[in-house]
């Protein structure tokens, strides 16, 4: 007879952000061996070890460039320079923030039930596995805005001031994501399934954002889902400030600061409501 587990989100208060804040300082350097293991994992007994964090995505570089300029023969428009780099440059900065997103939220899918023992544990700060991993996406964007930075201006004539317009852009981004990944490490927790919903909801948003096109080529009559669509919002801003050197509007800025702001909020509480739960399903 199969024993039925009936789940009580606990009903413990919710810890504030200034005791979160502290849970990190205080296990920063827990939080930094989990980030860096997270990020070397894949290169882990390779020859060329963490260059492959560079590599890969020099090569995606050159590849985007080849296709969508001699293949597909695809122009952004407007005032950009055509030549070999451009394209595959836009679609290159474009693509780093779902980038970001993607192996943040696949990996949560999967974070808390694959150290089950770790949450078995009383005294061990659950709040530490969803950082570790955004930390260790983090380390991955920075290796990927480098490369941007020093071909983008060679090519794109890009300023260098861009990183600093980009700042607001991805730090909105990263508590987006933190929202998204506290919620869906411990939804996981109890929906086994979710990974693979996360795999396809994915492939869904990469297609319904302009990633490898621009907005203008979105028909007009589905604006909405643009609309609704923050990661719309930050690629948007992410290449403007990064290719165009321009900085993001405080409309944009607001519309993304309140996204993000709700889904931390939400993905936060959620997470601590169902903590408590944990150790009965795992």
């Amino acid at each position: 007879m199969t024993e039925v587990v009936e789940i009580r989100p606990g009903r413990s208060e919710i810890p504030s952000l200034g005791r979160f804040a502290r849970t990190l300082h205080e296990h920063r350097y827990l939080l930094w061996q989990l980030a860096v293991r997270e990020f070397l994992g894949p290169f882990r007994g390779s020859v060329l070890g963490a260059f492959w964090a560079w590599i890969t995505p020099l090569v995606l570089l050159f590849v985007y460039a080849f296709v969508f300029s001699f293949v597909f023969r695809m122009k952004w428009g407007g005032d950009v320079s055509q030549g070999f780099l451009a394209y595959g440059l836009i679609l290159f900065a474009s693509f780093i923030p779902f980038s970001f997103l993607s192996t943040a939220l696949n990996r949560s899918a999967s974070l808390i039930v694959s150290h089950g023992g770790l949450v078995s544990k009383v005294v061990f700060p659950l709040e530490i596995l969803p950082a570790s991993v955004l930390v260790s996406c983090l380390l991955q964007l920075a290796v990927t805005t480098s490369i941007l930075a020093v071909v983008a201006p060679l090519a794109l004539d890009a300023p260098l001031s861009g990183l600093l317009r980009a700042v607001p852009v991805i730090a909105l981004h990263l508590l987006l994501t933190a929202g998204l990944t506290f919620f869906l490490s411990s939804l996981a927790v109890f929906v086994r399934d979710l990974g693979n919903v996360v795999g396809i909801a994915l492939q869904i948003l990469f297609f319904l954002t302009p990633i490898t096109y621009p907005e203008s080529a979105f028909p007009r009559r589905f604006q909405w889902v643009l609309d609704l669509n923050p990661l719309a919002v930050v690629v948007r801003l992410w290449r403007e400030a990064l290719i165009f050197g321009r900085g993001p509007s405080l409309t944009s800025l607001g519309i993304l600061a309140t996204m993000a702001v709700l889904s931390f909020a939400l993905g936060y509480w959620w997470f601590h409501r169902t903590r408590k739960a944990f150790v009965e399903v795992l």
